[in-house]
């Protein structure tokens, strides 16, 4: 998915994705690995972002390892923290410190594991959102992606169809 957002000077497109990273359905207990690919075509230099990447119900972050935010890709110089937990708000991951040069890209992916007790059906769509600070003249600036999707038992990519499905001929 594409979303090409236009502001006072600034442009970004922000492109997201999800795998399952076994293949085929997905079920309770998978990875998925999200990865978020944030460009400026724009004339204008990004500075000072921040991502914020919600997870919804029904995904975890992968452990860290003592890594402290987690199973993650990011670009270099940035921070990251995971906030939140299941018990007060689903957990959210916070990157700060982005930096994109006109024509240039970053990527950041994440790995989040599918409950275990998840129920067939349940959809799983996450969003990210890229904030830019205000500054001198310059209002603060927040662009969206578009969702990404997978529902358990459905295979990435692909609908899941409950009930009766009619052909009219």
């Amino acid at each position: 998915t594409v979303v090409v957002i236009a502001g006072a000077g600034s442009v970004l497109q922000i492109v997201k994705s999800v795998q399952d990273e076994d293949g085929g359905q997905v079920r309770a207990g998978d990875n998925l690995r999200f990865t978020i690919k944030i460009s400026n075509p724009g004339l204008v230099p990004v500075d000072a972002a921040t991502l914020l990447d919600p997870l919804p119900v029904g995904l975890q972050p992968v452990a860290d390892k003592g890594q402290g935010a987690g199973d993650l890709l990011l670009p270099p110089g940035v921070k990251a923290a995971w906030e939140g937990t299941v018990a007060t708000k689903p957990p959210q991951l916070r990157v700060v410190g982005l930096q994109i040069l006109p024509g240039e890209s970053v990527t950041i992916a994440l790995r989040a594991t599918v409950d275990a007790k998840a129920q067939a059906g349940l959809s799983m769509c996450n969003v990210a959102t890229v904030q830019l600070p205000g500054g001198g003249d310059a209002a603060p600036q927040a662009f969206a992606s578009k969702p990404a999707c997978a529902a358990v038992g459905a295979v990435v990519g692909q609908g899941l169809v409950r009930g009766a499905v009619f052909e009219d001929v």
